[in-house]
């Protein structure tokens, strides 16, 4: 479940240049961890833009998100986060794996992350202070024994942001190549860029397993078939063969 820190109302947006960006990869994943991930990237709104339908649903991009993610294991006490602490300190997204992370106001515990818990999605967004202190908890293992440290997947500001707009230029790009496939709308964009972009702004990416079947509007929808294929069983019902 996510945990929601408290921030001040100041937040800053760093401008990054993306132009040589290159999505890092930071080792393999157990399957455990994978999948941790992949259900934050389901649920969390912070990754709203890489699921069916987001402006950064590209080939890859999914992919690109798991490899980006860090695994690291810090010991008991080790401090995230301090509250009332530098901005731009703030900028690292957690999911913790094992162990206790402990969120401090004044020196009290006032909450906790526990075992596929996740914060700091706002610090993938912009930085900000935060109004608390986040340390490395007290947490006990399977035999009732002190663990030396809690184990985190952490995912950096800049690289989020990075991924996110290598691969809404990759999903722009695709559209672009999918539109120039159809013959009645050369005619239409004439070579125009700025008209094609316009119209690839607005396309949605939409994935169907096989068999399923949706309704069309069809006086307001134009589909393009990008991979595999589809039938249509009647005016307005489609299903994907």
């Amino acid at each position: 479940a996510a945990v929601k820190l408290e921030v001040h109302q100041n937040v800053q947006a760093v401008p990054y240049d993306f132009s040589e960006f290159s999505p890092p990869t930071h080792g393999a994943k157990t399957q455990t961890q994978r999948d941790l991930i992949l259900r934050v990237v389901q649920t969390s709104f912070a990754f709203s833009e890489f699921r069916p339908g987001g402006k950064a649903r590209a080939d890859g991009a999914i992919e690109a998100l798991v490899e980006a993610f860090e695994v690291v294991t810090l010991p008991l006490g080790h401090v995230l986060l301090h509250q009332a602490g530098k901005p731009e300190d703030n900028e690292v997204f957690y999911i913790v794996e094992a162990g206790i992370i402990d969120f401090q106001k004044d020196g009290v515990t006032v909450g906790q992350a526990q075992v596929t818990d996740w914060f700091g999605e706002q610090a993938l967004l912009h930085h900000q202070a935060s109004k608390l202190t986040v340390a490395v908890g007290k947490s006990l293992d399977a035999r009732g024994q002190l663990m030396k440290g809690t184990t985190l997947l952490r995912l950096s500001q800049k690289v989020f942001r990075g991924v996110l707009h290598h691969f809404s230029q990759k999903a722009l790009e695709e559209k672009r190549e999918l539109l120039a496939k159809v013959d009645f709308l050369k005619d239409v964009l004439n070579g125009d860029a700025e008209l094609v972009d316009r119209m690839a702004s607005t396309m949605v990416r939409e994935e169907f397993k096989t068999d399923e079947t949706f309704d069309v509007p069809e006086a307001t929808t134009f589909l393009m078939v990008e991979s595999g294929e589809m039938s249509m069983s009647q005016i307005g019902h489609a299903s994907k063969a």
